[in-house]
């Protein structure tokens, strides 16, 4: 969400339900259906045009006469054809001398053949025959009027014919056009419930995160698709109906987007900031000595690989003390502080006496005798510098964390033992908080899970275990100790630069399934429009430039002169200059269109300028899992019900709820 502006607008649209992780691509245009009924081709079928001499039965003949039976395929076919008849009857038209020839030589040889037949008859019967010059003559007179005849007649037959055919296959082609327009209304009244059809389908599906799932571990060094994935998660479930408290222990603030969503979109959220509100902050409100004691005993020695006993026994023994003395009057962190510098004697601030009383400064200077006080002073020193960092907790107007979100943050402000004490502390109230009353905790997110103590993160797993809350821990890395404490649920995975890592995480998910990430995730900084009914263009431009200058200069000069009146005394200047600039300069910016025309398609501007691949095909392997966009994760989804493990890919990008709806909240005025 680049923009406050932009953002109002877009917030409703991404604060929608069902709870889920993020999206799914599923390309629209694989479900497009394809217009079955084939295009219809003229293939030169003969019809009886009306008022024709030559019968239905006796026109295909005719056809076949002149121009053949059977027109090509082609654009120009009837004019292709008709020229064919045209070709085929001058062809037959020339025939016509032959066949006059032919009925002239017929009719000749059939007046020889009288002569021959009257002289056999003659033998026989002993009468005259004809003449042979006489019978000549006569066929002759009769052949040459039978041989025009003949020529007259086949060039009137051929002329009918090619006329009857002509007519025929004009007739027959404009039958055709008729059926290839009601073929092509059909075909875009198909298209257009297509079109319309495939506009109410979304290329983006939720990922669901069933309400069953109890437990979601998310693996990754990736402050953006963290961020991402809280936003996501976070608005979803906030729109279910849900409630959600987020410990961000990362120190980057990843959940500030979702507050910031949360609060435009009008759910109530409670939000601090540590260390700078922590007066504002009291997590040890509603415990007892005995809880507060074993939890700041928890805060120091629970991340010890081996423990000392004899040191946690002691330390637990001092807490009691202090917090015996100081449990009249109540229990925060500035007294506790200042109740351990008194029991060590030593200097006392100003804070001091008007944190206790002179009563209880005398009680803890009784319960430490010398000896006993030189034989603990280690400790005292530790838990005072422990707790003496977090004495402003509570010092404030504290409110409770009352809201549908509730956060605690964590800057980078302090050290990082401060900040572990603190982490710990914060562990230990979400603890509390899920003892006391789960209901009031449905979903805990842990972010960068792997900077607490292990037994910790094994207490608070099991404490959500019993209590049916959802536990959502990140870790930043994959080590031996996360593979481990991962669980049972849903494990998934952003970016991991580490090659070992990388290479553990593709081991754990097994290097035999594939997946794919749409361009929209892989393109960060390229241009890209997709839309059926609906267009989205996203540009993203960056630019950095890098100046570096270094001026060197050295003068010198010197002045030497004699003379009889005065002595000008030698003299010398030297100078130096030395001069070096840097200068770094970011550039980043964001736009986006919405509009109504029906496009596809991708442009790049560090490559091919169009492309129809709309997804990118991987194998998991620790270099593509090195390489995953920043919005990409793969989510392993242990077997249930006797379905086998599953991996999938889902996209975190929160502007994916634009796409998915179809909507443009960002042209609102």
């Amino acid at each position: 969400m680049s923009s406050d502006d932009a953002g109002a607008g877009a917030w409703p649209v991404l604060f929608r339900g069902p709870e889920r992780l993020g999206w799914r691509f599923s390309d629209r245009a694989a479900h497009r259906q394809v217009f079955a009924e084939p295009e219809p081709v003229w293939r030169g079928e003969a019809v009886r045009a009306p008022g024709s001499l030559v019968p239905s039965v006796l026109l295909p003949v005719a056809c076949g006469f002149l121009g053949g039976a059977r027109a090509q395929v082609r654009e120009d076919a009837l004019d292709h054809h008709l020229w064919r008849v045209e070709v085929d009857a001058d062809r037959r038209g020339g025939e016509a001398r032959p066949v006059a020839v032919g009925v002239l030589v017929l009719v000749l040889a059939g007046g020889f053949l009288t002569w021959l037949v009257s002289g056999v008859y003659s033998w026989f019967h002993e009468a005259t025959a004809l003449s042979l010059d006489t019978t000549m003559l006569w066929a002759a007179a009769m052949a040459v009027p039978a041989a025009g005849v003949a020529w007259w007649t086949w060039s009137r037959l051929v002329r009918g014919l090619k006329n009857v055919v002509c007519d025929s296959w004009s007739l027959s082609y404009r039958r055709h056009e008729q059926r290839l327009v009601e073929w092509a209304a059909r075909r875009d009244r198909f298209d257009d419930g297509e079109r319309e059809r495939l506009a109410t389908i979304s290329d983006w599906t939720a990922a669901p995160l069933s309400p069953a799932v109890t437990r979601v571990s998310v693996i990754g060094d990736n402050a953006y698709g963290t961020e991402a994935l809280l936003t996501v998660l976070g608005s979803s479930i906030l729109a279910d109906g849900g409630s959600v408290t987020v410990l961000d222990l990362t120190g980057d603030i990843v959940a500030g987007e979702l507050v910031r969503g949360a609060r435009q979109t009008g759910y109530p959220v409670a939000f601090r900031l540590l260390p700078t509100e922590l007066p504002e902050v009291d997590l040890l409100a509603g415990l007892g000595g005995e809880q507060v004691a074993r939890l700041l005993v928890e805060a120091r020695h629970g991340g010890q690989a081996r423990q000392d006993q004899g040191v946690r026994g002691v330390d637990e023994r001092i807490l009691a003390q202090v917090l015996d003395v100081l449990a009249a009057d109540g229990l925060s962190m500035g007294r506790i502080a200042a109740a351990l510098r008194v029991a060590m004697r030593a200097r006392v601030r100003d804070t001091d006496e008007a944190l206790l009383s002179l009563d209880e400064r005398s009680a803890l200077r009784r319960s430490f005798s010398d000896e006993y006080r030189r034989q603990v002073l280690p400790n005292l020193r530790d838990l005072e510098a422990m707790t003496g960092p977090l004495a402003a907790m509570g010092t404030g107007e504290v409110s409770a964390l009352v809201g549908r979100l509730r956060v605690l943050s964590m800057s980078s402000e302090w050290t990082s033992a401060q900040a572990d004490v603190l982490a710990d502390l914060l562990v230990g109230w979400a603890a509390r908080q899920v003892i006391d009353d789960p209901g009031a905790v449905p979903t805990l997110v842990l972010t960068a899970a792997d900077r607490l103590a292990v037994r910790h993160l094994d207490r608070l797993t099991e404490l959500c275990e019993r209590r049916g809350v959802r536990l959502v821990a990140l870790f930043r890395r994959f080590e031996d100790v996360t593979a481990r404490v991962i669980g049972r649920g849903v494990v998934a995975f952003l970016r991991l630069d580490d090659p070992r890592q990388a290479a553990r995480a593709a081991d754990f998910i097994g290097r035999e399934y594939t997946f794919t990430v749409s361009q929209l995730s892989t393109t960060l900084g390229g241009q890209e429009t997709h839309s059926v009914a609906n267009s989205v263009s996203n540009a993203n431009n960056y630019g950095e430039s890098h100046n570096e200058s270094t001026n060197r200069s050295k003068t010198r000069s010197a002045n030497r002169g004699d003379s009889a009146k005065s002595r000008v005394p030698k003299t010398t200047n030297l100078s130096r200059s030395k001069g070096w600039s840097e200068a770094d300069t970011q550039s980043w910016s964001r736009t986006r269109t919405w509009g109504t025309t029906v496009s596809d398609a991708t442009t790049e501007s560090w490559s091919d300028g169009e492309t129809r691949q709309r997804v990118h095909e991987h194998r998991v392997d620790p270099e593509v899992i090195k390489n995953l966009p920043d919005y990409a994760m793969l989510v392993v989804e242990p077997p249930t019900d006797g379905t086998p493990r599953q991996v999938r890919p889902v996209e975190l990008n929160p502007e994916i709820a634009l796409l998915a709806t179809g909507g443009s909240p960002w042209q609102r005025p």
